[in-house]
């Protein structure tokens, strides 16, 4: 059984007015008898990997942006020597601004690159016009890693001081890197003169002895960088069309201001550039995907770094076993593995959203690489990944007391150039106060089969009276798919449940929402409004009419500005005798509304926005979200289906004692971090009535000490410690805290 890392470090607390939630990943999960590492690490589509040391403790992180959703996830670097070394560390998220350009539906890009030297990190992604660049300093200070915007736009110079803006939007994905050997960043994009060439911006500040954190010292020397351009058309492999060549070299005159409006004759012949020296001769060659190709080039550099002339070209690389993804392989260069080497991690933009993340380590050096293939599938199956565009849902669906876990998508690779919908069924196998989930099929009634277009959202609910759950399954067509439950089997019924069609994409929820004792049925849709359908039957022969009761259900609306739909995903629940819903919208956001009782024809009342891409939640668009009290506290905790493809659980907690935890032990301190020897604690809130603990855990979740007896001065001795990352846990009447700390030995 694999070990896994226990996380409580940072964990996001959201309190507002009425409720607060706080992220569990704890929940144990476990797929085909393995402990999944980091089960609600939250999915993995279209990813793009850089290093950063976001906790500035020395040792490079893992900064990856999903360009599906335009979500950021880090894996924060533990000290050892393989890729488990990396761990999700969900509120790392909160240090990064919002990515992914103005445009709401743009799939946006977002790199890391140390532009100024000065040893951290800065961000780069698609600018607000989405036709550009924009640039973040990144640094370090008492509150964390930090992100200061210092151009909106990167701009090249040419002529007598006129500037441009370097081309790039949320296909036109650049490269950064010191393209000339001369220390400091150029960049590499794409020209709107020519097709299958790269622009080359190379960057003046070392030419002009400017400081390194100088803005706009880029100048436009080639359309045509390394001479070269790759085959254009309908191809499933990219290759290179001619050598020696520089009929697009030179920039056009005079020179243009670009828009997003120009990009549009671009933008279905993009391809993704990774300079990297393949050969170890000194100079950048080059990894390139096409957006319709299956392999991932290599193309070697016969001149120099200086002037870069390419002459050989691999189109089945790497040699150790050539990439084949579904199309549009992305390339990364990053230590995985902690031994000082880069790796190669190959992905996809498109298509591949399940297990085609592949690892190549490097054997040989960081300054000639020789890549070996390990995995396709590199840290996707340590969580739960049900494909794009999950929708989590929490019920007791084989009826045994215990709350489980049903997963739809909008859709799932399972195979090469094999795309299907289906339900994934988590059978809870813990007790009704610790959960626990253990996957029992990924073909929950046979729906992998049905040909269903995602996104499919599944609701449950004994619709006709015999005691079981029985199964309502919204997609993308608008309609309900009926599933009766006969003896434990879910039987798929009829395809157009009493002929009910909200149009696109519903969202079904079984509930007596009138509380009548039948239960009725609301419904969300592409537009982003909900739709009530009282139950005029009765429990065991229930009648919907084809028209909504209301429409739109309590005057609802979650289409938020800039984006083109809503995706409306409702979650109606009782709380404390009084109902209140919560609302998942395209956007990422999580709303929730009161004054529903007595009042279904009316408008109900706005509370406040629970969860929010704004707040630091990257969820992106069609996030869904359901709930069930699974811990037995009598509060409704809440599961939230990601774009990624995975889940994430919250648990609602007393908004009163989440004040009073953090008042409690905010302050609570240690020092020095990282720690030789002696470890000092302090407790500035300390209160003698209270009852404390202190835990210590190691990296695979082990407790190395614990005691009871907490002072608000104290010392723990580490020094038969092995180096590496622990979790620091303080424990209260009030509720916890926990802190990472890092054990390092001279």
């Amino acid at each position: 059984m694999k070990k896994f890392l226990v996380i409580w470090a940072i964990l996001p607390l959201f309190s507002h007015a009425q409720l607060a939630f706080r992220l569990n990943d704890t929940i144990p999960v476990t797929q085909y008898g393995n402990t999944l590492r980091m089960p609600w690490a939250g999915g993995i589509n279209y990813p793009q990997w850089s290093e950063v040391d976001i906790d500035n403790d020395g040792m490079k992180d893992l900064f990856m942006y999903d360009r599906s959703n335009n979500r950021v996830m880090i894996m924060l670097n533990t000290g050892g020597n393989n890729p488990n070394t990396f761990v999700f560390v969900d509120s790392l998220k909160k240090y990064f601004p919002r990515l992914g350009g103005f445009i709401s539906l743009s799939t946006g890009w977002a790199l890391m690159y140390d532009y100024n030297l000065d040893g951290y990190s800065d961000l780069f992604s698609v600018s607000r016009q989405n036709s550009g660049i924009i640039q973040y300093q990144g640094g370090y200070g008492v509150n964390g890693y930090t992100f200061t915007c210092v151009d909106s736009v990167i701009n090249y110079r040419y002529g007598t001081g006129q500037t441009s803006n370097v081309l790039a939007s949320s296909n036109l994905v650049p490269d950064f890197n010191d393209v000339d050997n001369d220390g400091d960043m150029d960049i590499l994009s794409h020209p709107t003169t020519c097709v299958g060439t790269y622009a080359y911006y190379r960057n003046n500040i070392k030419e002009n002895q400017y400081p390194f954190d100088s803005l706009d010292n880029y100048t436009l020397v080639t359309n045509e960088w390394g001479r070269f351009g790759l085959r254009t058309g309908g191809y499933n492999y990219v290759r290179v069309e001619h050598f020696h060549d520089s009929s697009c070299a030179e920039p056009p005159s005079p020179m243009i201001q670009w828009n997003a409006g120009d990009l549009a004759r671009r933008d279905d012949t993009y391809s993704a550039v990774k300079t990297i020296d393949l050969d170890g001769d000194g100079d950048k060659d080059a990894l390139i995907g096409d957006s319709q190709a299956f392999n991932l080039l290599a193309v070697y550099n016969g001149g120099d770094s200086s002037f870069a002339d390419m002459n050989l070209q691999d189109t089945l690389f790497p040699p150790s076993q050539s990439v084949n993804k579904m199309a549009f392989t992305s390339p990364s260069y990053v230590d995985v593995d902690n031994d000082g080497k880069r790796d190669l991690l190959v992905g996809n933009n498109e298509f591949e959203n399940r297990r085609g993340l592949s690892w190549y380590k490097n054997t040989n050096t960081d300054a000639a690489p020789i890549f070996n293939f390990q995995t396709d599938s590199l840290y996707q199956p340590d969580m739960i990944d049900v494909g794009e565009g999950a929708t989590a849902v929490l019920a007791d669906v084989d009826n045994d007391g215990l709350t489980d876990m049903v997963l739809g998508n909008m859709r799932s690779t399972f195979a090469f150039n094999q795309e299907k919908t289906n339900l994934t069924f988590y059978k809870n196998v813990g007790s009704t106060n610790n959960p626990s989930f253990q996957l029992v099929t990924e073909d929950f009634a046979s729906t992998a089969s049905l040909g269903i277009a995602g996104p499919l959202f599944p609701a449950f609910g004994d619709m006709d009276g015999d005691g079981d759950k029985d199964l309502l399954l919204g997609a993308l067509n608008g309609v309900l798919n009926y599933f009766r439950n006969t003896s434990g089997t879910l039987n798929f019924v009829a395809t157009n449940y009493m002929n009910i069609d909200v149009g696109n994409a519903s969202t079904p929820q079984i509930i007596d929402v009138d509380r009548d004792g039948v239960l009725d049925l609301i419904v969300g849709e592409q537009n982003g409004i909900i739709n009530y359908y009282r139950n005029v039957g009765t429990t065991t022969n229930p009648i919907f009419n084809a028209g909504p009761t209301s429409s739109p259900f309590g005057g609802v609306n979650v289409h938020a500005a800039w984006y083109v739909d809503g995706f409306a995903v409702p979650f109606l629940y009782d709380d404390s005798g009084d109902y209140k819903m919560l609302v998942a919208n395209m956007e990422g956001n999580i709303q929730m509304f009161d004054n529903i009782d007595g009042n279904l024809t009316g408008t109900f009342n706005f509370v406040e926005t629970l969860f929010s891409k704004d707040y630091g939640f990257r969820y992106g668009y069609n996030c869904s979200v359901s709930g069930a009290d699974l811990n037995a506290d009598n509060r409704t905790d809440v599961v939230i289906g990601l774009y990624g493809g995975g889940a994430q659980v919250y648990y609602q907690v007393d908004p009163f004692m989440a004040v009073n935890e953090i008042e409690s032990i905010s302050t609570f301190a240690f020092y020095p971090n990282p720690v030789t020897d002696v470890l000092n604690i302090s407790l500035d809130k300390f209160n003698a009535k209270e009852n404390y603990s202190l835990s210590i855990f190691n990296c695979v979740g082990q407790v190395v000490y614990t005691s009871n007896k907490v002072n608000q001065r104290m010392q723990v001795d580490v020094k038969n410690f092995s180096a590496g990352i622990y979790l620091l846990q303080l424990q209260s009447d009030k509720g916890n805290r926990c802190e990472r700390v890092v054990v390092r030995h001279q």
